[in-house]
């Protein structure tokens, strides 16, 4: 019975590290998107073009298909050309 004494507030202390180290990487990761994102739409406005489209529910749009186009082609190409070597 004494090693569960122990091992209870072991097991609660870790999960409390865990916790506390994934809360500060999502808000270092959301910190980082708000910060880059503002500065990515002053500097080029048309670079977050698609991801608007996405987000305002766009996604029978010309320009998503003719990025998915781009996207499934470049992989397609990647795969193939990694595969000959």
């Amino acid at each position: 019975m004494a090693y569960i004494k122990v091992i209870v507030p072991i097991a609660g202390i870790i999960v409390s590290i865990i916790i506390f180290l994934l809360t500060i990487t999502i808000n270092t990761y959301a910190f980082a998107w708000v910060v880059s994102e503002s500065i990515v739409r002053a500097t080029w406005k048309d670079k977050l073009f698609s991801i608007d489209l996405l987000a305002s529910g766009h996604f029978l749009h010309s320009h998503i298909a003719s990025i998915i186009l781009n996207g499934d082609t470049g992989g397609i190409y990647l795969f193939a050309t990694r595969c000959e070597q």
